[in-house]
């Protein structure tokens, strides 16, 4: 169970580092979201809850 926990914050990790980097590209958020589908073989909207809570818990960090 915690082995889940960890692959997938590294997962999670991993989609929100590929995304910082793909804005700083000029792509706008759902070209993002549906080439990171493909990546890594989840859908778009589960993508953006993961990069949504991953900025939210950033802010929440920079406080």
């Amino acid at each position: 169970m915690q082995r889940d926990t960890e692959l997938r914050a590294r997962r999670d990790a991993a989609i929100f580092k590929r995304f910082n980097e793909m804005i700083t590209s000029g792509l706008q958020y759902q070209q993002i979201y549906c080439l990171l589908e493909d990546e890594f073989y989840i859908s778009s909207s589960t993508i953006k809850q993961i990069v949504l809570r991953a900025m939210h818990a950033h802010d929440i960090q920079r406080k």
